[in-house]
């Protein structure tokens, strides 16, 4: 999941800095940001309903497996937006124009002062954003039913809070970024 949501993100970035205008970049692609928590917020509420709309024997046996299915519907939206989508105005115009890779694994890693650059990007930078974003919210959830003795249903609402409250801080620095 990390590597297919860190492919991803920088996917979704790029598409949409080179679709914005050039002071505005910051600003949109904060958007981008906004998704994993807003990811989070409905996986959150998908759980609980479900959870809270039966008993928890039924819960632990099968109904668990219920947003795992239904996210297969956001799967299917996905793909469809996917296909839908055309390239890049500037990416159309770099293919044009000749200037777009003909082997870009090979040309990001195939040069050892890439290579290092790369590494040092998803090591050192990528990897520690994820790691203290997403482990900070599963820690917060884990404390607060182990050692506080809170129920999962107000352990998951606090943390929706948490996320809800957080999210305009990303549009907000986007914004400012631009400045």
């Amino acid at each position: 999941q990390g590597l297919a949501i860190g492919g991803e993100t920088g996917g979704a970035t790029t598409f949409v800095a080179e679709h914005a205008p050039v002071r505005e970049r910051g600003f949109w692609t904060s958007w981008i940001q906004v998704a994993g928590p807003c990811g989070l917020l409905l996986s959150f509420g998908v759980i609980l309903l479900t959870k809270n709309a039966m008993n928890s024997s039924a819960w632990e046996s099968w109904g668990w497996r219920i947003p795992f299915l239904v996210s297969a519907i956001l799967v299917g939206i996905s793909i469809y937006i996917r296909k839908s989508m055309a390239e890049s105005p500037l990416f159309v115009e770099a293919k044009q124009a000749g200037r777009t890779s003909k082997n870009p694994l090979k040309e990001a890693l195939g040069k050892k002062e890439n290579l290092k650059v790369v590494l040092l990007a998803t090591f050192g930078l990528t990897l520690g954003i994820g790691v203290a974003s997403y482990a900070s919210i599963v820690y917060v959830q884990n404390f607060l039913i182990k050692f506080r003795f809170l129920d999962y249903n107000q352990t998951s609402q606090i943390v929706m809070v948490g996320l809800l409250l957080g999210n305009p801080f990303y549009v907000f620095f986007g914004w400012l970024s631009d400045r």
